[in-house]
């Protein structure tokens, strides 16, 4: 006999048993469009720098060296991704990446925050924007974005990102690992 339930699918060869009987309705494609993440590295200040666009430094310029692509963000807000907060210290010559709005307290264009790393307070972070958005969990195709954070000096800084837990294994240069900051996709 014929079924008395309904069965609704974006595929049609999941209907199996089920007689098809048209159109519900339109689904939006949920799949993110991604973008890849970019690294840099500039030996003159010791800064690592991260970006998803590719016309802000293409292969490197201003003393900026192409490290590659280290993994990928979703280009626009999707279902279950956060924004991946860019913030510049002109002072230590430092970029610093998090998904916490409150590690910085500031969100407008241009303007400074504080940020806090344990019992130290570095002031005149200025936002820059969102890179990318990437996720707090683990979905499927996603990799971790590991988190590394090295004190210059006094005041100076490097917060160092990566997919891979091996870069920095044998020798660390310093740098002590802060944590995963979010999931990327993997490139």
């Amino acid at each position: 006999g014929a079924r008395k339930d309904h069965f609704y699918t974006t595929v049609r060869d999941q209907l199996r048993g089920y007689r098809y009987e048209g159109v519900a309705c339109y689904v939006k494609n949920m799949q993110p469009e991604l973008v890849d993440l970019l690294r840099y590295w500039h030996p003159g200040v010791m800064d690592h720098f991260y970006t998803a666009d590719w016309a802000e430094l293409g292969s490197g310029k201003e003393g900026w060296k192409y490290e590659g692509v280290i993994g990928r963000l979703s280009k626009t807000p999707t279902h279950g991704a956060t924004p991946l907060y860019r913030y510049w210290r002109q002072r230590s010559h430092n970029h610093f990446y998090t998904t916490d709005v409150m590690a910085v307290r500031q969100t407008v264009p241009g303007r400074f925050g504080q940020r806090r790393y344990g019992l130290l307070q570095f002031s005149r972070y200025k936002y820059e924007g969102i890179a990318g958005y990437c996720w707090l969990k683990r979905v499927p195709g996603s990799i971790p974005l590991f988190h590394y954070f090295k004190k210059k000096g006094l005041s100076n800084t490097d917060d160092f990102y990566t997919t891979n837990r091996e870069e920095l294994a044998k020798k660390s240069h310093g740098y002590r690992y802060r944590g995963v900051t979010c999931w990327v996709m993997s490139s």
